[in-house]
């Protein structure tokens, strides 16, 4: 079945396998830094530096589950783009840098 014919259960197997790889992408991307303030992730884990994912249009408005739509970023850098007083500001400045970076990785 495709995405559009699956029944819910399917779906929800096929949006987590895309989320978890676009994430694993996203962290690798981004070496260990976060690319809202470029600092060093603020510990490791057992799988690497810790970073959170963050997509800058949410898939719920439409925002696709791909490289350009995600930025890996530190806790503190991912609650500003939720929930700051400029999280609307600083989220377009995560697009434009979104942008840069994959446009320098390809």
């Amino acid at each position: 079945n495709t995405p559009t014919q699956a029944d819910e259960k399917e779906k929800l197997v096929h949006v987590k396998y895309r989320s978890d790889a676009i994430k694993l992408y996203a962290k690798k991307r981004a070496k260990g830094y976060c690319e809202g303030c470029g600092n060093k992730a603020p510990f490791e884990t057992k799988s690497g530096p810790y970073l959170e994912v963050h997509h800058l249009t949410r898939l719920s408005d439409g925002g696709a589950d791909c490289p350009e739509n995600v930025i890996a970023l530190c806790p503190t850098c991912h609650r500003r783009a939720h929930y700051a007083v400029d999280s609307v500001t600083f989220n377009n400045k995560l697009i434009c840098k979104a942008k840069d970076i994959e446009a320098s990785v390809a």
